[in-house]
């Protein structure tokens, strides 16, 4: 928008402000040991950690696909899915349950539950910052 001074013979520019509305998408691990680690991707950007919650700020009105960790020795209660923020935040939990490893034939002998566990290839990310806040598109 311009507004224009007839008197100094000038125009002047005025940028509107937009401020755009965000809200926390929780993820929630249930199940782990403490200190694994593990992590979420929203919309392609990824946190890794070892808290019980991952946050992400997303803009309303958005739809997000999202992922976990699958991690040797757990099978999770969901893997992959979307999220809707729709004016409110909201929380994804994910239940890890132990696999039983005895009646697998894929780990060898000698191998504890859980060994392999690893962090994701998510670079960048660890677990000093598990929050991620995006104002705008």
């Amino acid at each position: 928008m311009y507004v224009s001074d007839y008197d100094s013979d000038s125009l002047t520019l005025l940028s509107p402000t937009f401020r755009v509305t965000t809200y926390n998408v929780t993820f929630k691990e249930t199940g782990l040991p403490s200190g694994t680690y593990w992590w979420a991707r929203l919309d392609g950007s990824g946190i890794t950690g070892t808290a019980r919650t991952i946050e992400f700020r997303e803009p309303n009105g958005t739809l997000q696909p999202y992922a976990v960790a699958q991690l040797s020795g757990y099978s999770a209660s969901r893997q992959f899915g979307t999220v809707h923020v729709d004016g409110k935040n909201l929380a994804v939990t994910v239940a890890y349950t132990p696999l039983d490893v005895r009646a697998s034939s894929s780990v060898p002998a000698g191998v504890r539950a859980g060994a392999g566990i690893h962090p994701s290839p998510l670079a960048g990310r660890s677990s000093g910052s598990q929050r991620r806040s995006r104002s705008s598109r």
